[in-house]
């Protein structure tokens, strides 16, 4: 059996061509794009606050998550399937129980 084609953990090929080539393999079919694009949109209510503060300057909570969805998903031609928002406290105020 010829072993020259097996490689060590260290001696392993790097870089972009590293994987295994199949001469003749058909390549998968990407699918059609959607008629619809979709669209879901995460908003994390601490850090876009914090951004907003020290960008704009402001002390409370102004924002529209719900509005500034509908403007995003309208501008990417996006229909908007979804608006999850969520915060969480910072480790300072868990851990001094502020």
């Amino acid at each position: 059996m010829d072993y020259r084609g097996i490689f060590t953990p260290l001696a392993q090929p790097h870089g972009p061509w590293r994987g295994q080539s199949f001469p003749g393999a058909k390549q998968p079919q990407t699918p059609p794009t959607p008629a619809i694009l979709r669209a879901h949109i995460f908003f994390d209510g601490q850090n876009l606050f914090r951004a907003v503060k020290s960008r704009l300057g402001y002390t409370y909570p102004n924002y529209d998550p719900v509005a500034l969805s509908h403007f995003v998903c309208s501008r990417l031609n996006l229909r908007c399937d979804g608006i999850h928002f969520y915060t969480t406290l910072s480790l300072y105020h868990v851990s001094k129980g502020v």
